[in-house]
C-alpha cells in the first residue's frame, strides 16, 4: 500500500459554511461519495485509493459537519450534511452519484439518499451503526458500551474522555485492539495503517469533541420516518464477526427496507473495508457498470 497524503480541498456552501474533502481513485471515474465513521475524517478513505484506481472509481471523501476542516452543522445535522454534499457535487460538476456510509457514517448516507433520490443512484451501508436499530443485548465491547452510556448521561465528561492527545490515542488504540476479533485486531495494529490512524484521529478531533458526541447521540434516532421506504436501492455489507456494530442492526435495516440487499461476510469484522477494500469497491463498480 503506497504511502501518500492526498491534498485537502475546500468548498464553500451557499450558506457560507466551509466544507473539507479529499479525492481518491481515478479522477475520471464514476463519482462515489463517502461518509466516514465515528470518530473519523476524509483521511479514513486513504486505504481505498489503489483499488479505486484499478476499478476506475472516483472517491470523494468529505469531512462530515464538525469533523476535520468542515464547519459544524447549523440546525439539523443531516440537513447540513446533505447540503454539503450538494455543494461539493455542484463544484465538481457531477450528476448522479453512489453514496457510501461506513460505520457511524451510515445515518448520513441514508439521510442523503432519502432527501435526494434523484441524485443518489445507489447507497451502500458498510459496517453500519444504523440509527434507530434495536440496541444489541450482547456482543458490544465493554469500552464501547461505556462510551454510549457516558454520552447519554454525562456528555461533558464524555467529551474529555474522547478527545485525548495523539500519544494517548495510539496507546488506547493498541489496548482496544487486544479485545477485538482477529480480523479487526490485525487492521488496528497494521504498521502500514498506523500513520493513517493517527492523522485520521487528529483530523477527527481538530474542532474538539462535539461532532463525536452528536454522532453517538444520533445512533438511537431513526433517520427515516417509521415505515418509510428509500427510493434509492440499498446494499448493506456487514462482517459476521463485527463486535463494534453487531450484524443484528444490518439485518434489521434489511427487513425494514424492501429495496435492499444484505451481503453478510463470514469471518469479517468491523474494519473489513480497510483490510480488503475490494470487497466493497467491486460491488460499487458492478452497480456503476450496469448503467
Amino acid at each position: 500500500m503506497a504511502s501518500f497524503v492526498h491534498p485537502q480541498h475546500l468548498c464553500v456552501s451557499p450558506a457560507g459554511r466551509e466544507i473539507s474533502y479529499c479525492e481518491y481513485g481515478d479522477p475520471s471515474g464514476y463519482p462515489v461519495f463517502l461518509s466516514h465513521g465515528t470518530p473519523g475524517s476524509r483521511i479514513q478513505a486513504e486505504p481505498l485509493n489503489e483499488v479505486a484506481i484499478e476499478l476506475r472509481l472516483r472517491l470523494i471523501a468529505m469531512d462530515r459537519p464538525g469533523y476535520g476542516g468542515t464547519d459544524p452543522a447549523v440546525g439539523d445535522r443531516l440537513d447540513s450534511w446533505s447540503a454539503d454534499v450538494e455543494a461539493v457535487r455542484s463544484k465538481l460538476a457531477v450528476d448522479r452519484i453512489v453514496m457510501v456510509g461506513v460505520s457511524g457514517g451510515a445515518g448520513a448516507a441514508l439521510g442523503y439518499a432519502y432527501r435526494h433520490p434523484e441524485v443518489a443512484r445507489h447507497v451502500f451501508v458498510v459496517s453500519g451503526l444504523v440509527p434507530g436499530a434495536p440496541r444489541p443485548a450482547h456482543g458490544v465491547p465493554l469500552g464501547l458500551r461505556f462510551v454510549h452510556a457516558l454520552v447519554a448521561r454525562a456528555p461533558k465528561i464524555a467529551r474529555r474522555v474522547l478527545v485525548v492527545s495523539e500519544s494517548k490515542f495510539v496507546a488506547t488504540n493498541e489496548r482496544m485492539a487486544r479485545g477485538l476479533p482477529s480480523a479487526d485486531r490485525s487492521v488496528m495494529l497494521d504498521p502500514l495503517l498506523a500513520d493513517m490512524w493517527r492523522r485520521n484521529y487528529a483530523a477527527a478531533v481538530h474542532q474538539g469533541g462535539d461532532a463525536i458526541i452528536a454522532d453517538f447521540a444520533s445512533f438511537s434516532v431513526p433517520v427515516l420516518p417509521p415505515g418509510e421506504q428509500l427510493l434509492t436501492p440499498l446494499t448493506i455489507m456487514h462482517g459476521v464477526e463485527d463486535r463494534n456494530a453487531p450484524i443484528d442492526g444490518a439485518r434489521w435495516l434489511h427487513v425494514q427496507q424492501s429495496r435492499s440487499e444484505l451481503i453478510e461476510l463470514p469471518g469479517a469484522g468491523h474494519l473489513f473495508v480497510l483490510h480488503d477494500p475490494r470487497a466493497l469497491l467491486k460491488e460499487v463498480a458492478a452497480i456503476v457498470q450496469r448503467e
